[in-house]
């Protein structure tokens, strides 16, 4: 298993890390993914047991001890998703190193640390605009919620359908909100 954390603390270093989890055989899990925050990169540690998880963002100096201190805590299998492969590490009742290599189907990393799920109305589509949600450069104005916001996204996603031909026509669009 000492060959996984190699090639795990190796990806950590080189930025190539996608997300790595680890396995124990009694249910417990923790994903390893690379973070950005204000005060840099660092590696969050998602641990989930059970119904309970827990986050801890870790400085990546430290990461060697942390995977070690997993490895010995009873965690058998490593799976560890790069950008350009995935390896799994898997340790027998035996005591034998399994490893396997995989092709690599992932992009780049995404590291934000706040990640926006995907909208089916962008935040800068042109009606938020008019509609006074949203300012010219796209992002919800604050005196604006963001629930609101998305409400009114979700009422609008028909219209940013509609928009661009009645825009170039300069037709009248007529919509009625029947509550939410």
């Amino acid at each position: 298993m000492r060959e996984g954390l190699e090639t795990l603390i190796g990806a950590l270093e080189s930025q190539d890390l996608v997300d790595a989890v680890f396995s124990s055989r009694d249910g417990r899990r923790v994903r390893l993914r690379q973070v950005d925050l204000h005060r840099g990169r660092v590696i969050q540690f998602e641990i989930t047991d059970g119904s309970a998880s827990t986050v801890d963002n870790v400085d990546p100096t430290s990461i060697a001890d942390r995977v070690s201190a997993l490895l010995d805590d009873g965690f058998r299998s490593v799976f560890v998703r790069l950008s350009d492969r995935s390896e799994q590490f898997t340790l027998s009742k035996r005591g034998r190193v399994l490893r396997s290599v995989h092709q690599g189907s992932s992009a780049a990393p995404d590291t934000d640390h706040d990640r926006r799920p995907p909208r089916s109305v962008p935040e800068d589509a042109p009606f938020l605009v008019e509609l006074g949600l949203t300012g010219r450069d796209g992002r919800v104005k604050a005196e604006t919620s963001t629930s609101r916001w998305f409400a009114s996204s979700t009422f609008s996603t028909p219209l940013s359908m509609a928009w661009p031909t009645a825009a170039s026509s300069m037709s009248l669009i007529s919509a009625a909100e029947q509550g939410c």
